[in-house]
C-alpha cells in the first residue's frame, strides 16, 4: 500500500476535523496534515506544506477535486 498521506481542512476553529481525521487514519494514513483556515484563503500552512511533499505540479492535479468541497484525501507514496 505504500505510505500515505492525508490532508483535512476546515475553515473555523468551531468545526469539527475529527471525521475527517477518522477517515484518514482509517484509510492507512502514516502522516496527516490539517489547516483550519478559510477555502479562499491562499496562504494556507498545512496546504503548503503537502504541496511540497507531493511536489512541482500537484496543485494542477488536485484543485478540481477540491472545488468539489471539503473532505479529506488521500496521496500515496
Amino acid at each position: 500500500m505504500g505510505n500515505r498521506i492525508g490532508y483535512a481542512r476546515v475553515s473555523t476553529k468551531e468545526q469539527n476535523i475529527d471525521s475527517q481525521l477518522d477517515q484518514l487514519a482509517k484509510a492507512g494514513c502514516v502522516k496527516v496534515i490539517t489547516d483550519t483556515i478559510g477555502g479562499t484563503t491562499k496562504d494556507r500552512p498545512g496546504w503548503n506544506e503537502l504541496m511540497e511533499w507531493l511536489g512541482v505540479g500537484a496543485w494542477d492535479t488536485l484543485s478540481s477535486f477540491l472545488a468539489r468541497g471539503p473532505h479529506p484525501f488521500i496521496c500515496a507514496g
